[in-house]
C-alpha cells in the first residue's frame, strides 16, 4: 500500500501535522534515511513510500479506506432491552460504538457491515460508556449468523462499565471476532 497523498493541504489539519510530524520522527529518532531503492537521503513527505497498514494520528488506513476520521464515534440510542442483530445508525462508517445500557443488557450479534471497503475486515471499538454491563453473546443463534460475534474461549464476553474491545468482522468467516483479553 502507498500513502500516496498529491497534496496534503487537502488534508485536515490535524492528519497533516501527523504526517509531518512523522516524517520528523523517522528522520531524527531513527538516524538513519532511506530512499525507495535502498540508498540514503533525505526522507520527506513526497518521497516516502509506506507498505502495510499505517496508523497516523489516531486514524487508521487499510486499502483505500480511511477509518477514525471525524464522525467515526457513534454513540447510539442507550440499550433498554437485550437485542438481536444489533444495527444502530452509523455503524458502517464509525470506528467506535460508545454504548450504554439501563440495566445488563445482552447483544446478541451486530449487522455485519454492508460495505467492504477494506477488503476482508471492518474494525470497530466497543466502549461502555454506561454504568451496566454489556454482554456480548458468543454465536447465538438469536442473531442470524452472519451477524454473530466469536467471542474468546467460546463464551459470553462482558462489557463492565468503562470496559472497552476491539472487534472486527472478518467476511471469510461471516462473523464479528471479539479480540478481548
Amino acid at each position: 500500500m502507498k500513502l500516496g497523498i498529491d497534496n496534503l493541504t487537502q488534508l485536515p489539519w490535524d492528519v497533516r501535522n501527523a504526517i509531518e510530524n512523522l516524517e520528523v520522527a523517522i528522520q531524527s529518532g531513527w538516524g538513519i534515511q532511506h530512499k525507495g531503492d535502498g540508498s540514503h537521503n533525505a526522507i520527506t513527505g513526497t518521497s516516502t513510500t509506506m507498505s502495510g497498514d499505517v496508523t497516523v494520528g489516531g486514524l487508521f488506513r487499510w486499502g483505500t479506506t480511511l477509518w477514525g476520521d471525524r464522525g467515526g464515534v457513534v454513540v447510539p440510542d442507550q440499550l433498554t432491552a437485550s437485542v438481536n442483530d444489533y444495527a444502530p445508525r452509523g455503524i458502517d462508517a464509525a470506528w467506535e460504538l460508545r454504548l450504554s445500557s439501563d440495566a445488563s443488557r445482552t447483544i446478541t450479534g451486530m449487522a455485519a457491515p454492508t460495505s467492504n471497503a477494506v477488503g476482508h475486515y471492518k474494525f470497530l471499538y466497543l466502549r461502555n460508556g454506561g454504568s451496566n454491563d454489556i454482554v456480548l453473546s458468543h454465536n447465538d443463534s438469536s442473531s442470524a449468523s452472519a451477524n454473530r460475534f466469536s467471542c474468546p474461549g467460546g463464551t459470553n464476553f462482558t462489557l463492565n462499565t468503562a470496559d472497552s474491545v476491539w472487534v472486527h468482522y472478518d467476511t471469510r468467516l461471516a462473523n464479528w471476532i471479539v479480540e478481548g483479553a
